[in-house]
């Protein structure tokens, strides 16, 4: 039976039309590969797909799968892998379908294509070629920039930790990027980053505690300080973070108001020590005033046997330590607040405040002299009781400054609790050496030397309303002394006569004067000078 040449037309029609559809169908996919041995066979490899890892800053594997060994699809659409883009229609896939949009990374062997998508049009086609060890891109007609091929360059970075003295047993934490990498000893750990994912950034962490003990952030072995460091090109690296063993110092005191530091932070009682420092200080300062005590270091306990250093130095310990502190208590001078009487040509009294310190109950009096340049012998002058807070020396009458002896007054202190006295305190004043006449009134005494130079002076100044001016001269002379107001107005003449070379005062009374300057004037044959006075009524 002869077939119509309609009919044989249509099957042929049909038949061609089911193997378009069938190698259609075969090519449905938006990343194919093409890979091949050096004969141009089919060949089967391992094909992986990275994404980024912002986190890590490192290449995450997405998928992964192996090209067969044949090729499917017809002319230069052959593959023998493949796979989809936001749907997975891709048959004989040998990876996952990828999400729309981001960044891959796709490699083979040693050589990897970054793809990223390029914000329109997702779903069209690329093509990937690999043979002889080189790949390459044969077209690309997708929503994707393609660059590449890149050399896919694995780099190291090792990082460790040393915790000080006991470093072999220790581990703890170190930071890549923002992870936090756990159990990292002495030996380290090592992470893989390939080349283009750097920078890097590796940190330590300060004040970890580790096996029962602090550690403080030191440097990283290139002696680097900072505690985190960024790795700005590709490479191999090794680093070491570098911390010191904290040890507690416990200061045990025989009384609580002692003052102690270690590596200069008060020990209340607790301080902190480090086992890479040979120089860890122990130190007491001078104590302040603590109800009305001075607190004195005697010496430090520390090791089973007693330190007379201060500061005491402990070198390089790797486990806490205790030291002991004995003080010995004093009266402290601060508060006595001794001064003296202020009537020139009148028996000194020395006057002080009582320590607030009810158990310092006695004071001694200590006077010494200073004559032809030569500072006389401490003398005990009187022993008073609490609440007494005067002393009235027999000897000497107050003088003005530079006017006959200097002399030293120390009120001593003694604490009947620990039987102690506090430190020798001097206050000077000066004074004239005087006997008591057959009526019982202060004379100078005889044997008081003459003045070597002129000079006058008043006290008080200022004044209300009368000072007492005292001057001196070194030979006989004929004296003038005037008082003037500031207008250069003479308002009363003082002394207007010869007098023996010797010590003088008189008394200038204003009380009928208004409040202000006036000028004290003194002449002689050869010497004139003048002196402020002020008037406050």
């Amino acid at each position: 039976m002869k077939i119509p040449k309609i009919f044989v037309r249509a099957i042929f029609l049909f038949s061609f039309l089911s193997v378009m559809l069938s190698n259609l169908n075969a090519m449905t996919w938006e990343v194919g590969f093409k890979v091949m041995d050096t004969q141009g066979n089919a060949m089967s490899i391992l094909v992986t797909v990275y994404t980024f890892n912002t986190s890590t800053r490192n290449l995450d594997v997405y998928s992964s799968g192996y090209t067969t060994t044949s090729f499917s699809g017809f002319g230069d659409t052959q593959t023998n892998g493949a796979f989809d883009i936001s749907d997975s229609n891709t048959p004989n896939a040998i990876l996952g379908p990828l999400a729309a949009g981001g960044t891959y990374y796709i490699k083979i062997d040693g050589q990897y294509y970054k793809i990223t998508y390029s914000g329109s049009g997702a779903y069209g086609d690329m093509k990937f070629q690999y043979q002889n060890g080189s790949m390459s891109l044969l077209w690309n007609n997708s929503g994707y920039y393609v660059t590449g091929p890149n050399t896919w360059s694995d780099k190291t970075i090792t990082l460790a930790n040393d915790f000080g003295s006991d470093r072999l047993t220790c581990y703890g934490n170190i930071h890549l990027n923002s992870v936090t990498l756990t159990n990292v000893g002495y030996s380290g750990t090592t992470q893989t980053r390939e080349a283009s994912t750097f920078p890097h950034t590796i940190a330590g962490e300060d004040n970890q505690y580790v096996s029962s003990y602090y550690r403080k952030w030191r440097n990283w072995d290139d002696n680097s300080t900072n505690i985190s460091k960024t790795l700005s090109s590709a490479g191999n690296y090794n680093f070491k973070a570098i911390y010191a063993k904290q040890v507690t110092a416990t200061v045990n005191k025989n009384y609580s108001g002692g003052y102690v530091t270690v590596n200069g932070v008060v020990a209340n009682p607790t301080g902190y020590m480090y086992d890479d420092l040979q120089n860890n200080s122990v130190y007491s300062s001078p104590q302040g005033y603590t109800d009305g005590l001075y607190y004195e270091l005697s010496y430090w306990t520390y090791n089973g046997s007693n330190n007379y250093s201060n500061p005491l130095q402990i070198s390089n310990p790797t486990s806490n330590v205790t030291i002991g502190a004995t003080f010995t208590r004093r009266p402290d001078n601060a508060g006595k607040n001794v001064h003296f009487s202020t009537t020139v040509g009148s028996p000194i009294v020395v006057y002080w405040t009582d320590n607030v310190n009810t158990n310092v109950t006695t004071y001694y009096v200590y006077r010494k002299v200073y004559k032809n340049g030569v500072w006389g012998p401490e003398t005990l002058m009187s022993t008073l009781n609490r609440g007494v807070q005067q002393f009235q020396d027999p000897d000497y009458l107050l003088a003005n400054y530079k006017q006959y002896d200097l002399i030293n007054y120390d009120v001593r202190e003694y604490f009947t609790t620990d039987g102690t006295y506090s430190y020798p305190d001097w206050n000077v004043v000066y004074g004239q050496l005087y006997s008591i006449d057959q009526n019982g009134y202060a004379a100078m005494s005889v044997n008081a030397e003459k003045p070597t130079e002129s000079a006058i002076s008043n006290y008080p100044n200022p004044f209300n309303p009368t000072t007492t001016i005292n001057y001196q001269i070194p030979e006989n002379s004929f004296v003038t002394i005037k008082v003037f107001d500031v207008v250069g107005k003479e308002v009363v003449m003082l002394v207007n006569e010869n007098k023996s070379a010797g010590y003088y005062k008189v008394e200038f009374d204003a009380s009928k004067l208004t409040s202000g300057v006036y000028i004290c004037t003194i002449s002689t044959n050869n010497f004139i000078q003048s002196r402020k006075m002020l008037l406050m009524k």
